[in-house]
């Protein structure tokens, strides 16, 4: 019995060491858990603050990008205004004309005009070739100013030689009719060129009459190509080099019958091509001759066939050996160009100097309304090219 009793306590107390024993373990094996917790929210607000550092940093980035780069460009849009359709927008208003004769800077105001109740786009005129004259030409700047003068009172024009005769002629009408009407404005004769089948063709040529002035076609033709390669284009109503024989003849009548009924004449602009084509000159001076007008050789080219074509018809043959006024739109220049062409009317008896309506408007015609009476008080007849007794 004793002994049974020993291993019974034995075991007894093996078990309650055991229980004992298990009890630390439990807890040791729990303990991690809140451990593991704290450790996760510790990396949650870590990734929390590094996520609102990189928001903050995008939108200080943002901020700066608007600020130097958004902000300038808005305003150079505002400045410089989009690219757009060129209005009808070249007349000049009275308020500027003062200030234009004074100043002579060369830039074209651009008022908005009231001939029209809407704008319309307007043709994108290319330049026309200028050739030199064939005689040099010299002017006679010996004349000094006085001294005190200005450019206004004290032009140096050399005395006109035998009645010298000067016909101004202003191109590319059609486009603007306040323009057209400040040239026919003028108190001397004067010929303006309108251009066909631009919005305004037929009120210019209206305008041109209404003031008294000789009105011509000017007739599109197409000129040779650019040293670029680029074909420039003469506009609606051109003879071009495909057409044949009668379409010239019908475009030509088709322009002259738009333009109206008081048309004396017609010159090409542009034309370096056409012209030397004898062919299409001479469908050209066939309308010319039935219409009774005149035809002006506004000389694009050295080697133009007008006269050829016009002397085999017995017409009377008119050129422009004269520089253009306003290849360059600056008072001085265009000072400078009509001496040498009041050089070219002394020597040849008569001289067509070519200006434009809208290219120059903002300084052409004050001038020529200032220098009109000097250049009659020195001995020149201003008159039309109708009225030149030359063949």
């Amino acid at each position: 019995m004793s002994g049974r009793l020993k291993v019974a306590q034995s075991k007894k107390t093996s078990g309650k060491k055991n229980t004992g024993k298990s009890k630390p373990a439990r807890t040791q094996r729990r303990s991690p858990a809140p451990r593991k917790k704290a450790k996760v929210r510790k990396n949650l607000k870590g990734v929390v603050c590094a996520t609102l550092v990189i928001v903050l940093a995008c939108a200080a980035v943002m901020a700066f990008t608007y600020f130097f780069f958004m902000k300038d460009s808005g305003k150079t849009e505002v400045e410089q205004g989009p690219f757009v359709e060129v209005p009808d927008s070249n007349a000049v208003k009275p308020e500027n004309r003062d200030s234009e004769k004074k100043g002579g800077t060369g830039e074209t105001p651009k008022p908005e005009d009231k001939s029209s109740g809407k704008d319309e786009p307007v043709y994108e005129l290319v330049p026309e070739e200028d050739v030199s004259p064939d005689l040099p030409i010299e002017t006679d700047d010996k004349e000094e100013k006085k001294s005190g003068e200005s450019e206004e009172t004290a032009y140096s024009f050399p005395d006109a030689k035998n009645g010298a005769k000067i016909c101004f002629v202003i191109d590319d009408g059609g486009q603007n009719v306040e323009n057209v009407r400040r040239y026919a404005e003028l108190p001397f004769p004067l010929t303006i060129a309108v251009l066909p089948k631009l919005p305004k063709t037929r009120e210019c040529a209206d305008a041109v009459v209404r003031g008294g002035k000789e009105l011509i076609l000017h007739q599109p033709m197409q000129a040779h190509d650019y040293s670029s390669g680029k074909t420039p284009d003469p506009g609606p109503g051109a003879i071009l080099p495909e057409m044949d024989y009668e379409t010239v003849s019908e475009t030509v009548r088709g322009n002259l019958s738009e333009i109206g009924k008081g048309v004396k004449g017609m010159n090409n602009h542009e034309g370096s091509l056409i012209t030397e084509s004898r062919l299409m000159m001479d469908a050209v001076l066939s309308v010319a001759e039935d219409e009774e007008v005149y035809f002006l050789d506004s000389r694009t080219t050295s080697v133009s066939a007008v006269q050829e074509a016009s002397r085999s018809r017995g017409m009377k043959y008119i050129a422009r050996f004269a520089p253009f006024l306003d290849n360059v739109i600056d008072r001085n220049s265009m000072l400078s160009e009509l001496k040498k062409g009041l050089a070219v009317a002394n020597r040849d008896g008569y001289a067509v100097i070519i200006g434009h309506v809208d290219k120059s408007v903002g300084i052409l015609p004050d001038l020529l309304s200032e220098v009109g009476p000097e250049l009659v008080k020195k001995g020149y007849v201003l008159t039309t090219p109708s009225a030149l007794g030359v063949m």
